[in-house]
């Protein structure tokens, strides 16, 4: 799949004749950018160099290595370079949504950008990102498309709005999360008002699997929302990403936090909300080899996921077989 024109051109290729000035006006919220960074020594100097690009350039980054065995931390320093922008923190290990949030407490800005360390942004993503909070009172949260590579596979999630550049507030994201498989909102293509995301206690630690969407959720009544419908965020799934790797059964396990959230939903497409987040755990349960938590599962939450899944659980449990591809055709793109 062909990208558009606007988004053929390379990091390299940002117009250097742009207004890089540093000097903060009263009316511009200065933005921090927080990285959580794990054992991604081969990608963070990429999504280091992308946050040095942004052509917006008044914001402060945080890499925070969350304990880091691969050497992660000096790569981090190495790409940082004398950049003044930036700094390093350095913890022992407690899990992304950890990470993500010892960089928001440290941060100064008044809005935090997640970036995750082998992902990477357009060179406008901060602009943008910044002129949507100017302009539209009460936000708490912004999010933009963004595209998402799977090897040799281009997937452009734009939940429906396209790539016009148009911004979307106050969106359905129940309705949107129905309809897509997934929520508008994205960890390396979202910004969040900091105050707003400590009242609701950041990202809960402890969830795996699922923890950005845990997040999302608890950000839907702080404020306003908005999305962005332009590609500047880029994911990359390699053979480290969560996305192409079997996960552990804990990690799986921990998915149940967000099974049991969406329980209370009362929005018209709730039910489908349900079966999409029920039927990935059930995907998770097979794809780990657990027939016993399977059928757990199925046991308390079976009223969460769609007949065909029921009868591909069934007939994994009774050793006919995994039927992936039965759950998989129907299944949602699983959450990051």
């Amino acid at each position: 799949m062909s990208l558009p024109p606007d988004m053929a051109s390379d990091l390299n290729g940002v117009n250097k004749e742009l207004d890089h000035s540093n000097v903060r006006t009263p009316a511009e919220p200065l933005l921090s950018v927080v990285v959580p960074l794990f054992n991604k020594r081969r990608f963070i100097g990429r999504a280091i160099q992308s946050i040095r690009s942004q052509t917006f350039t008044n914001f402060e980054a945080i890499i925070v290595d969350d304990g880091s065995t691969d050497g992660g931390e000096v790569a981090a320093a190495e790409a940082v370079g004398d950049d003044p922008r930036f700094r390093i923190l350095s913890k022992a290990n407690g899990g992304v949504s950890s990470a993500r949030n010892t960089g928001a407490q440290a941060a100064a800005g008044e809005w935090v950008a997640f970036l995750d360390a082998d992902d990477e942004w357009r060179p406008e993503f901060l602009a943008r990102v910044r002129d949507v909070i100017l302009k539209t009172p009460d936000l708490t949260m912004v999010s933009a498309a963004y595209e998402q590579r799977e090897h040799h596979e281009l997937i452009l999630n734009d939940w429906g709005f396209g790539d016009r550049g148009d911004v979307v507030v106050d969106y359905d994201f129940e309705g949107l999360w129905a309809q897509n498989g997934g929520p508008p909102v994205w960890s390396s293509a979202v910004a969040l008002k900091r105050s707003a995301m400590l009242k609701v206690g950041g990202f809960p630690e402890g969830v795996a699997l699922g923890e950005d969407i845990l997040a999302w959720m608890a950000m839907l009544p702080t404020g306003r929302r908005a999305f962005i419908a332009r590609l500047l965020s880029i994911s990359h799934a390699d053979d480290t990403s969560s996305l192409t790797r079997a996960p552990a059964l804990k990690t799986v396990l921990s998915h149940e936090r967000l099974v049991e959230s969406v329980r209370s939903l009362s929005h018209p497409d709730s039910a489908k909300i349900r079966a999409i987040v029920g039927t990935t755990h059930c995907y998770m349960l097979m794809r780990v080899g657990t027939k016993k938590e399977l059928v757990r599962f199925l046991l308390r939450y079976g009223s969460t996921v769609t007949p065909r899944t029921w009868l591909a659980s069934l007939a994994y449990v009774a050793g006919l077989g995994r039927f992936m591809t039965s759950v998989t055709t129907s299944s949602p793109r699983l959450e990051h």
